[in-house]
């Protein structure tokens, strides 16, 4: 998605939009209340959190990448 994003702080407000979604349909999930579903969620939810936390890290290398 981001050779579309111009710029680093497009990216990052994309990520954040990305990632507060996780949580806005992970509620409906989690209200459902069955252990096998929450536990889905919750390591899904951890591995969100690890690639918006390496993004947001990386954002000037990510959109000036030029590689081949």
């Amino acid at each position: 998605m981001w050779p579309t994003i111009g710029t680093a702080e497009e990216l990052k407000d994309y990520m954040k939009e990305s990632y507060d979604n996780i949580f806005f349909f992970g509620n409906k999930v989690l209200k459902l209340d069955q252990e096998k579903d929450t536990t889905w969620f919750n390591a899904y939810r951890e591995l969100a959190s690890a690639i918006n936390d390496f993004i947001v890290s990386r954002l000037d290398s990510i959109t000036q990448w030029t590689g081949s």
